[in-house]
């Protein structure tokens, strides 16, 4: 199957570990979540109609672009489209620093932070063109201008764990994920049966970024929800569902509007004043000696 008759392209590069990425220990302590839930994207009206990616590796550009649009409207109660292209470009010129087709989840949250994404209507963005052409493509001034009235305050890393998962996309709405695509992932004409849930793929072909933003955790087995950008006529009008138990994403990012400290070291290491406050609890708790055999 070659890659032109699919009509779609891919472009999640995985992220690089980063020990300055941080964790919401909220989730891990418990945040109360329903056993079935799924996000009201209804004031997004026509919005997977706006994102085909066709043969354009813009993947992790669509769905940072639809998360923040997301935010956006949560925020302000309005809808506003932005440019895949104006992120997909300034991620590749100014974080990535190459013409390599597709970008990794962590790049793309790196520039709609520092830089943001301006309006579909300063820079619109054209799937039809190949992606030579399409990362030539000048950036005009006045939307770096724009764009930083659309930027995120932070983000956090979300192990991959249905529990977590569900209360990340309860928290924060979606879940900003990457999964590995095989040929499961399509479903051609002469195939009469339904693909999902997706399965995992025996040959992977790419990453790809998507945005979860349901799930049921009612069955034996986890089913998460999430949208994609190979039209409408993909899927269930453009989304797609599998469970967690069989076929995982290989990574996961919630973004938010509000500041997050971004530097802290996430390393399990157990610091010095942790040490010395068990070592005070087992002391005045008699225990210490049995501790130390």
């Amino acid at each position: 199957m070659k890659k032109e008759n699919l009509k779609i392209a891919f472009g999640a590069h995985p992220s690089k570990e980063d020990r300055r990425n941080i964790k919401d220990p909220h989730l891990a302590l418990g945040v109360p979540y329903p056993s079935i839930y799924e996000t009201d994207i209804s004031g997004m009206t026509g919005l997977l109609k706006l994102r085909y990616q066709k043969l354009l590796g813009v993947c992790v550009a669509c769905a940072i672009t639809t998360y923040v649009e997301y935010l956006y409207w949560k925020k302000t109660g309005k809808y506003t489209r932005l440019s895949v292209a104006f992120l997909y470009l300034v991620t590749k010129k100014l974080i990535d620093g190459n013409t390599e087709e597709g970008t990794s989840l962590h790049s793309g949250i790196k520039a709609a932070m520092k830089y943001g994404i301006c309006t579909e209507s300063t820079f619109p963005t054209n799937y039809d063109l190949i992606h030579t052409q399409f990362i030539r493509q000048p950036i005009p001034p006045e939307a770096y201008t724009e764009a930083i009235n659309y930027t995120i305050g932070g983000y956090v890393s979300v192990p991959i764990d249905r529990s977590l998962f569900a209360a990340a996309i309860f928290k924060y709405g979606m879940l900003l994920t990457r999964m590995e695509v095989g040929s499961t992932w399509f479903t051609p004409s002469w195939l009469p049966k339904d693909i999902f849930p997706l399965k995992k793929p025996t040959v992977v072909i790419s990453g790809h970024g998507i945005d979860h933003h349901e799930y049921d955790l009612t069955k034996e087995k986890s089913k998460f929800g999430f949208l994609n950008w190979w039209s409408v006529g993909w899927g269930n009008k453009g989304t797609g569902e599998h469970l967690m138990e069989d076929y995982e994403p290989t990574e996961a990012w919630a973004l938010t509007l509000d500041s997050v400290m971004q530097y802290q070291d996430n390393s399990p290491v157990i610091s010095g004043s942790i040490w010395k406050r068990l070592f005070d609890i087992f002391r005045s708790a008699g225990t210490l000696k049995a501790f130390i055999k």
